[in-house]
């Protein structure tokens, strides 16, 4: 079955009181190799201190200049952030960032040589109308427009409608909604892989039936990445099925 991916999206879920707890209850506790944390940039120093690879969750798509407020790829790649979040559905919805805007970013990381998470998914409106492949294609089809190497790119689908709702799509969506995007990548890019991830309610509760399914190749995390136990608790099942 090969290593899934463990992404921990911490979001802006803590401040500096909790994230100092939240390292030291987990100092040494993560050894699976595949894991991936993705903290609220302005403690991203404190993390460096963790033997855990580190994401930052948004990037701009300049990579020098003046521009108050973003962080540059340049910027995070000095810091030895390796990874970064693009095209998360809280950015789309909230500041309106749209796939042309995504795609100039993930050209802007992969100058840099930055793995990028391409989030991508549908709303329950959208998902009502049956047009989930539709939504996927075109998010997928901009953002990798006139980029021709995959290599270090990896989708997470996160369906909108389960973000901190507690639902997730059943075994059946998950195969199909999967199959389809690495099979429109692949007839995109010229028989080019790639590796999708699920993101969307994942916990303890759920992790055991979602390894289980082949076709996902690791999951992106939000609610249940803060809690240091279940986090850990996660990363313990999942190492224990692959």
């Amino acid at each position: 079955m090969g290593k899934k991916i463990i992404i921990g999206n911490l979001k802006t879920n803590m401040d500096y009181e909790t994230v100092v707890k939240y390292i030291e209850r987990i100092k040494n506790r993560i050894t699976y190799p595949a894991v991936i944390l993705v903290p609220t940039s302005l403690y991203v120093p404190y993390f460096k201190e963790l033997n855990i690879k580190l994401a930052v969750q948004n990037i701009y798509f300049e990579n020098e200049g003046s521009y108050t407020g973003e962080i540059l790829p340049s910027q995070a790649k000095s810091m030895g952030i390796k990874y970064a979040l693009v095209g998360h559905s809280e950015r789309r919805k909230n500041l309106k960032e749209n796939n042309q805007m995504i795609n100039k970013k993930i050209k802007a990381g992969l100058k840099e040589n930055m793995g990028i998470v391409l989030c991508v998914g549908e709303t329950i409106e959208e998902k009502v109308l049956l047009e989930t492949e539709d939504v996927l294609k075109r998010q997928i089809f901009t953002a990798l427009k006139g980029i021709d190497d995959l290599k270090n790119i990896v989708i997470a689908y996160e369906p909108v409608w389960s973000i901190g709702t507690g639902k997730i799509p059943t075994e059946r969506e998950l195969i199909n909604t999967i199959k389809f995007i690495k099979d429109f990548v692949k007839e995109l890019k010229r028989g080019q892989e790639i590796k999708v991830l699920y993101g969307g309610s994942v916990n303890i509760k759920n992790i055991e039936s979602l390894t289980k399914i082949e076709e996902i190749d690791g999951y992106l995390i939000g609610g249940a990445s803060t809690k240091p136990e279940e986090f850990i608790e996660i990363i313990n099942e999942v190492e224990s099925l692959v």
